[in-house]
């Protein structure tokens, strides 16, 4: 009886801890929806960065560790942000979100205003881990979180996606280099 006793408080615990943690995952993803939403109608933060063929907002926390000509691998202590660009779509571009849903990644929710369409997408990952991918057409930012940084990074994530401008000049006259070879 006293091991009957012992296994189903064990199980119990075990039952309410689990119980606990979605709770807390549920909300965190929920914050994550609405700051998602919210930073996606903001004003966006004007361009502090540039690369060949776009500008970008950049927190002063973060830091640009690698750049290449599509992407932007971004720092912030010891956790790494991928910013995608692909300025050959609009703003209303959906063809990044529906790879990723061919992918079959979790659809957290998407955004339509003006003109624009963004999404937001947060899947576990290995042990405690949650991918968080945010996009306003052809812009993806990409990051490892821990459901208590989810709603953070979405946050930030989403102003640097926002701020994204293409490069009109720059990107014409790497169309006109690329004819020419």
């Amino acid at each position: 009886m006293k091991d009957f006793i012992r296994f189903l408080a064990i199980t119990l615990l075990t039952v309410s801890l689990l119980t606990g943690c979605n709770g807390k995952e549920d909300e965190a993803i929920a914050e994550a929806i609405q700051i998602a939403e919210a930073t996606f109608n903001e004003t966006k933060q004007e361009p502090t960065e540039s690369s060949d063929l776009f500008s970008f907002y950049l927190p002063k926390e973060y830091k640009v560790k690698e750049k290449s000509e599509h992407n932007i691998i971004l720092k912030k202590d010891n956790q790494e942000y991928i910013l995608f660009v692909n300025p050959n779509e609009a703003l209303d571009s959906e063809v990044l979100f529906n790879e990723l849903q061919a992918a079959k990644k979790e659809v957290q929710e998407t955004f339509k205003s003006k003109g624009r369409f963004g999404y937001l997408l947060i899947t576990p990952v290995e042990g405690k881990n949650y991918e968080v991918i945010v996009g306003i057409g052809g812009v993806k930012m990409t990051t490892l979180s821990t459901v208590d940084d989810i709603a953070r990074d979405t946050k930030k994530m989403m102003e640097i996606a926002n701020s994204v401008e293409y490069d009109a000049k720059q990107k014409e006259e790497k169309e006109q280099t690329d004819k020419k070879q």
